[in-house]
């Protein structure tokens, strides 16, 4: 579990020694990069907004302490995020939304799925029953990567984003179901028995 000062240190496939941690506002400069980097390849994004530093620090320091953002650092520099973040309204406390990006030039190096694993290990020690994305189907890698992890598609939206060159993509909603309190295994029981 990452509370503030933990710092979690793991081996990526090359070899190369990886930590994760949780965010601080001196990671703004290098999280604007790998922003800016996901912009511009314009196939896992809906928004094409950049943060300025100001912006970034700002968003690290009002993270609910409820949520995690989580960085994955090497050789002094960030290299990949993970959000997990609440949807908002009280009666959806128990999921988080899952929200990661890699560095161009550290993926395929199983730091996704170490982000991911951390972030599962974090939510399930909070409390959190469900997590929640979205992906691209311009995004073939990461919605492979969700589907390894156990990831399940919920629903898919049309067309939702229609790029500068008049193609579009669909979007496919998934979750990924962590635990349940017993009061939802006993409704989901009786959904099964015969009437």
């Amino acid at each position: 579990m990452l509370v503030s000062g933990d710092v979690l240190a793991f081996a990526l496939k090359s070899g190369t020694q990886v930590a994760l941690r949780r965010a601080r506002a001196d990671d703004a400069h290098d999280l604007i990069e790998i922003q800016r980097q996901v912009v511009e390849e314009n196939v896992a994004n809906v928004d094409d907004h950049i943060d300025t530093v100001e912006d970034c620090r700002g968003r690290i320091a009002s993270t609910d302490p409820g949520d995690l953002w989580m960085v994955a650092e090497a050789n002094g520099h960030v290299v990949g995020t993970l959000r997990l973040m609440s949807p908002g309204p009280s009666f959806l406390k128990h999921i988080r939304n899952l929200f990661i990006d890699i560095h161009e030039d550290w993926r395929g190096q199983g730091l996704g799925t170490a982000l991911i694993s951390a972030g599962t290990e974090w939510a399930t020690a909070n409390g959190v029953e469900m997590l929640a994305l979205s992906v691209l189907d311009s995004n073939p890698r990461a919605h492979q990567l969700y589907q390894r992890l156990r990831f399940t598609v919920t629903g898919q939206t049309p067309s939702l984003v229609k790029r500068p060159n008049g193609t579009y993509s669909d979007d496919t909603q998934m979750i990924l179901q962590l635990c349940r309190d017993t009061s939802m295994r006993e409704v989901e029981k009786r959904k099964d028995e015969p009437s």
